[in-house]
């Protein structure tokens, strides 16, 4: 596996190049959502955290493969194979995502991070017994890789409040790799074909931007929303997205590479400072593509009445429930507009909102106290089931109730 010609004509991104990336855009939209989520939850600090420690995960995995294979890509069934694995790899790191923003949990991205970096570590391996000239370069990304994946490793053996600091630690050990093993000699990488890959990842964050922001106006519109501020929202969506597009090709990146970004001084600056370029896109996409839950599904939800015509009796709500308490409120049933329907009570009587919350005081545990995993009521309350809401329905518009379990109490 010789090194490439770093002046080849017509370099291109290969089709296996093509689907490396293409499975990363699920980390990538994973990452997003989750971000999304953490946000409406009003988590901004943790939740800003743990998407610039997710996204570098992807982008540092995607980025040194990007590098490895515009300097070395025999194409042949061995390398493949060995880029299947890493494939393999950023799915699993995706399907940890979540686990690592709702719970903290790095094990499975961890372990996904770990498959992606080991994989390439045997590729510099396999560079170094077939490049001799560049041997020290190749030692030194493999040496280093594989020493930085059993830090990532020792790091889940270590109590969770002093994981922050051995992560900080372990991203700088990870920045360092390159800048090290370069040190002893560039590898033959194609200006030409690093361009193209960078602009390849940064039309993927684009994408997951508009694709954000096109689920949040739809949703909207079908939610009824103010038409107008809806119009505001998408042009001012789209002028973004097309403002960042034009200034990040407004300027053609190989001329830099091949000319004055070849030294290590300037190119180093120019590829890590791409990483604040994708995460703030892809963080932009989901911020814009925030849109409050419908405000007639909080309604349903936790007033256990349906806002839609037909169903009222007299222009006047049913005045009990199936337990014989009263009704909601007109102030309770204007408090659930605004209610997220995660919200739950804890042992000690106190309201708390969000999933991580619940899960911390116990009010996903019936038998401490709380409701359980159902969501409660502006007034505190159990939201109703789907059974107790048809009923109370039922009631409201004069109907006799299908069967005695659900009969309104008087």
């Amino acid at each position: 596996m010789m090194g490439r010609n770093p002046g080849e004509p017509h370099r291109s991104a290969t089709s296996l190049e093509l689907l490396f990336d293409l499975c990363f855009v699920v980390a990538v939209a994973q990452a997003s959502t989750s971000l999304r989520e953490a946000l409406t939850e009003g988590d901004y600090t943790g939740g800003g955290l743990r998407f610039a420690l997710v996204f570098f995960t992807i982008w540092w995995a995607w980025m040194n493969f990007t590098w490895f294979a515009s300097a070395y890509d025999p194409d042949d069934v061995p390398y493949r194979l060995t880029v299947l694995v890493q494939i393999t790899g950023s799915l699993v790191l995706a399907a940890g995502v979540r686990r690592a923003f709702e719970d903290g949990d790095l094990y499975v991205i961890t372990l996904g991070y770990v498959v992606l970096r080991t994989a390439l570590a045997a590729l510099w391996l396999r560079a170094a017994l077939s490049d001799p000239a560049r041997r020290s370069t190749t030692l030194r990304f493999a040496v280093g890789v594989s020493v930085c994946q059993l830090g990532w490793v020792g790091l889940l053996l270590v109590p969770v409040p002093a994981r922050l600091p051995g992560i900080v630690v372990m991203i700088l050990a990870e920045v360092a790799v390159p800048v090290c093993a370069q040190s002893a000699g560039m590898t033959p990488w194609h200006p030409h074909h690093i361009a193209e890959r960078y602009e390849l990842f940064t039309l993927i964050v684009l994408g997951e931007s508009v694709a954000a922001a096109t689920v949040a106006v739809r949703s909207a519109f079908d939610r009824r929303h103010d038409t107008g501020s809806l119009y505001v929202l998408a042009a001012g969506g789209l002028l973004m997205a097309y403002a960042m597009w034009w200034l990040y090709f407004a300027r053609p990146a190989h001329t830099l590479l091949a000319t004055t970004h070849r030294s290590h001084r300037r190119r180093f600056p120019w590829a890590y400072g791409r990483y604040l370029i994708f995460a703030s896109g892809d963080r932009r996409g989901r911020r814009s593509g925030r849109v409050r839950r419908s405000r007639h599904a909080s309604y349903r939800d936790l007033t256990g009445f349906r806002r839609r015509r037909g169903h009222r009796s007299g222009g006047r709500f049913p005045d009990h429930g199936l337990d014989g308490a009263p009704a909601a409120t007109p102030t309770e049933r204007g408090r659930a507009h605004s209610v997220s329907p995660r919200r739950g009570r804890c042992p000690g009587g106190r309201l708390v909102a969000g999933t991580r919350a619940r899960r911390r005081c116990g009010a996903d545990e019936p038998g401490r106290g709380g409701h359980g995993a159902a969501p409660v009521t502006g007034a505190g309350r159990p939201a109703l089931t789907h059974d107790e809401r048809a009923a109370r329905t039922d009631a409201g518009k004069g109907v006799r109730p299908r069967g005695p379990a659900s009969r309104p109490s008087v």
